[in-house]
């Protein structure tokens, strides 16, 4: 069984007011697991507030953990202000596991697909747009073209931390995807 871990970096160390669960990661664990994967989510953006350890030494704790996942893959977000963490975390990955996945995507990483291969070697695959049936075919999948999005997996986190760390308690939804605007 193929194993597959998605990863939230963390993106603010005091900000706490929009920790909510990763709408887009769980959406494509829905999509692993609906291939028969068994999928895990790291959500450093949360896992940074509850553990000392990710906060004393972030970069040694947080590989430490995804390497007791022992993914065949591991699949990396970013909205930009976290890149930088996505990339550092994949490269010493690599090292560790090199017969490992690593695939980047989100906001920042799509905006610099074609950059990234000569960049940062170590990244295996660039996941463009809105990632589910690219990722779905990344994990062996046969192209079935645009279907409906999938539900996220909120099993796949524990969302009772994301309350307990977010003053607002709240979760986001999605209404509907793309520009109005034709953007």
């Amino acid at each position: 069984v193929m194993r597959v871990v998605l990863v939230n970096p963390p993106k603010s160390q005091a900000d706490r007011e929009e920790i909510a669960p990763p709408l887009g990661l769980l959406r494509l664990a829905r999509v692993a697991q609906e291939l028969g994967a068994t999928v895990y989510v790291e959500d450093y953006n949360l896992l940074w507030h509850l553990d000392e350890r990710l906060r004393s030494a972030f970069y040694e704790e947080a590989t430490q953990r995804l390497l007791d996942l022992d993914a065949d893959v591991y699949g990396f977000t970013s909205m930009a202000v976290d890149s930088h963490v996505a990339l550092e975390l994949a490269r010493r990955l690599k090292v560790l596991r090199p017969e490992a996945r690593m695939v980047v995507g989100g906001v920042h990483f799509s905006s610099i697909a074609s950059q990234v291969p000569a960049a940062f070697p170590w990244i295996d695959q660039v996941v463009t747009g809105e990632g589910e049936a690219a990722f779905a075919a990344l994990l062996g999948a046969p192209s079935p073209g645009a279907g409906p999005v999938p539900r996220p997996l909120y099993e796949a986190v524990r969302l009772p931390g994301y309350f307990h760390v977010n003053p607002s308690h709240m979760v986001n939804l999605e209404g509907g995807r793309g520009c109005v605007y034709q953007c």
